[in-house]
């Protein structure tokens, strides 16, 4: 997923690959949740949001980042 950022375009990244709208996920308790969007970093020091079906959570839950591109 690409998303626009406070500097530029950002990629939702799991290891080195690029996460996908609809893709599952697990977080860090083992709930699996699927990828409805996302929120990249706003400033300097932000990590941004994933949204799930369940809600927005900062992407660490879900061992997740944003990389700028």
């Amino acid at each position: 997923m690409i998303a626009r950022g406070f500097d530029g375009d950002y990629h939702l990244l799991r290891d080195s690959r690029p996460v996908v709208i609809g893709e599952e996920v697990i977080d860090f308790r083992g709930a699996k949740e699927i990828v409805t969007g996302g929120t990249p970093p706003h400033h300097e020091r932000s990590s941004g949001f994933v949204h799930v079906t369940r809600g927005r959570f900062y992407p660490q839950v879900f061992n997740l980042r944003w990389s700028k591109k």
